[in-house]
């Protein structure tokens, strides 16, 4: 996958955001608060080419199913195409 859009991932307090950066920034006014597991994803997305092998990915990493990764990966990355944000 290919990141479009660039954002920065940190962790404030124990909560985790998604901070614009550049040109992003100029389009995009905020912060996005995610999950842990959404700012791995985040930070972790131009290493796989699918849902697929993000799942993987998050099974290694986190305890959840296969199942469940990939239906959570599957419905994030649709997000983020629609948004714009990947391609």
């Amino acid at each position: 996958m290919k990141r479009k859009e660039t954002f920065i991932s940190r962790e404030m307090m124990g909560s985790y955001v998604l901070m614009p950066l550049g040109e992003t920034a100029q389009k995009f006014s905020g912060m996005i608060l995610t999950t842990e597991t959404g700012a791995f994803i985040w930070e972790h997305i131009e290493e796989v080419n699918s849902a697929e092998e993000m799942a993987t990915l998050l099974t290694q990493e986190f305890e959840v199913s296969p199942e469940e990764a990939l239906a959570d990966v599957t419905a994030l990355f649709e997000n983020f195409q629609k948004a714009g944000w990947i391609e």
